[in-house]
């Protein structure tokens, strides 16, 4: 874990705890930022950049597969196909994000999951298992297993973070 801004907490079960730069995280640990805080989690040569007011579950993590559950916030996933992950999962409550050598945001919000790809494809279904393949520069919208899929919008946390990426 590393805080780059503000404060982030973690909980293996019970009380949320302060967290600090330089711990290292587990299967079954939770993390979260408050208000005004960033941080990312670094995953060998990938990282998950977490905006503020994100909670993620760290569910599955091993050298070969990272599967998390993202309730709210917003997230930046990079990873890089030379990481040795072969299988990296997002679940939120609308989608379920399956990804490698990829680029793209999650934003949990009112009953909503949206996901941009900056760079490579994410492959996402609902929970019905519907499947939709998100490719380069475009976004889509789970809301009540509806899915919108339409030409990437380039906010201000998009361009920041592909140009994050490009130092790590």
């Amino acid at each position: 874990l590393s805080i780059d801004s503000g404060t982030a907490q973690y909980k293996t079960d019970g009380e949320w705890k302060s967290a600090s730069s330089g711990m290292k995280l587990k299967e079954g640990y939770y993390v979260k930022t408050l208000a005004d805080s960033k941080a990312k989690i670094i995953f060998t040569d990938s990282v998950m950049r977490l905006d503020e007011n994100t909670e993620v579950s760290i569910d599955v993590l091993s050298r070969e597969s990272v599967s998390l559950s993202q309730n709210a916030g917003r997230t930046w996933s990079r990873l890089l196909k030379i990481s040795g992950i072969s299988s990296y999962e997002v679940n939120t409550p609308d989608a379920i994000a399956s990804v490698r050598g990829t680029a793209f945001s999650i934003e949990v919000k009112e009953g909503k999951t949206e996901i941009k790809v900056a760079k490579g494809n994410v492959s996402a279904r609902t929970e019905d298992l519907k499947e939709v393949l998100i490719t380069e520069n475009k976004e889509a919208e789970f809301k009540e297993k509806v899915v919108e899929v339409k030409d990437l919008k380039r906010d201000d946390w998009v361009s920041e973070n592909v140009e994050l990426d490009k130092e790590h």
